[in-house]
């Protein structure tokens, strides 16, 4: 991990206002942002800006090569569409190794069971909990 820069600089670095910045750091909006001093805030420079939209909304041409579109049924296209969907809920779909070891965690049945914006929202709490874990050295 690269070393951490002050967040307003970071905010620089992608175009947005430092005050919407420390919103969002506040909020727990970045992965990566410590508070120091019990003012200000640093944070990892390749963490991504994050996205609270719902996740745009995924096409089979956003997913799949035409070649491979056309190799698979409708049920793997429909099955794989909706994974991708949820990993862009969770703000995780960039990382893609993470999301894969989050799937693997999932019950058997989650992608009929839940929706892809539920999906992504147990996606994204299974990895705050990692996370967590991780800044409290388990």
């Amino acid at each position: 991990m690269a070393s951490k820069i002050a967040l307003a600089e970071y905010a620089r670095q992608h175009g947005k206002s430092p005050a919407n910045a420390r919103q969002l750091a506040g909020r727990g909006s970045f992965r990566t942002a410590e508070k120091i001093g019990g003012r200000d805030w640093v944070i990892d420079p390749t963490e991504p800006w994050p996205d609270h939209r719902k996740g745009r909304k995924l096409r089979p041409a956003d997913v799949f090569a035409a070649e491979a579109y056309e190799s698979l049924t409708a049920e793997e296209r429909l099955a794989m569409l909706k994974w991708e969907q949820a990993k862009e809920y969770s703000g995780l779909r960039p990382y893609g190794s993470i999301c894969e070891r989050l799937y693997k965690r999932l019950p058997e049945d989650a992608l009929e069971r839940y929706t892809a914006a539920q999906l992504g929202e147990i996606l994204q709490m299974l990895y705050r909990a990692y996370e967590d874990g991780k800044a409290e050295g388990r």
